[in-house]
């Protein structure tokens, strides 16, 4: 008798753990969002982005991360003072995180520009951000704020830019030069019902009027089911 139980306890043991591994791996199977023809779908937040024809996937997660897409324009722009080391400089890039949240806006951006978060989706942020890169010597100048429209939603809107400092090597010089510029562009908070979606649109600065038309298709093109909910756990920031 005592036997038979044992085998029992065991086998039921054994269910536990194999129904455990399969709820994990299809927890890390789940994907961000589906890329077709130039039309990221994240059905998770109920949001879609149209990629315009100048940009390429950057990045696209194939199992659940924070980090739900980002996006690269096609052709390198390297500022003038950087033309001896085009590496240097930042090819033009959107990020788009999202991920379950509670805090007003100005909250989430003040507990990014400390640097001191508790839950994986501002670390994501703040590894990935170019404004708000955790490490970074410079903290990022917010240049304005203001309460935009989003796909019909409520959504705040920072324009900012960064300097950043790098040693170059001028062709036919012995010695480095230092060399001071600025990335800029735009950050966009929209909230939806519990959760939150980033956009962080960035490129160099000598570049920013060339590029705000490529931008703004991004943003234009964002739209949301129905489903994504009402923002009433995160309300906006007055506008400057």
């Amino acid at each position: 008798m005592k036997i038979r139980m044992a085998r029992i306890a065991g086998l039921a043991l054994t269910a536990i753990l194999v129904l455990g591994m399969g709820l994990t791996a299809q927890a890390k199977k789940e994907k961000v969002g589906v890329l077709n023809k130039g039309v990221f779908t994240d059905n998770r937040f109920g949001f879609s982005i149209t990629m315009p024809k100048e940009w390429r996937d950057g990045g696209l997660r194939d199992e659940y991360s924070p980090e739900r897409i980002s996006f690269l324009y096609k052709r390198t722009r390297v500022p003038a003072r950087l033309r001896d080391n085009p590496e240097e400089a930042l090819r033009p890039i959107v990020m788009v995180f999202a991920d379950s949240n509670t805090l007003p806006t100005a909250a989430f951006v003040d507990s990014l520009r400390s640097g001191l978060t508790k839950d994986s989706f501002r670390d994501k942020i703040l590894n990935k951000s170019v404004f708000f890169q955790r490490g970074a010597p410079n903290p990022a100048e917010q240049l304005r704020v203001q309460n935009v429209k989003i796909g019909g939603r409520d959504a705040v809107q920072y324009q900012m830019r960064r300097e950043y400092a790098v040693q170059v090597q001028p062709e036919g010089r012995s010695v480095p030069e230092l060399v001071r510029e600025f990335r800029s562009g735009w950050v966009y908070l929209i909230p939806l019902e519990g959760a939150l979606v980033y956009m962080e649109l960035v490129c160099e600065r000598q570049f920013e009027n060339e590029l705000q038309p490529e931008f703004e298709a991004f943003i234009n093109s964002v739209t949301f089911d129905q489903a994504a909910g009402d923002a009433t756990a995160a309300p906006l920031e007055s506008g400057e």
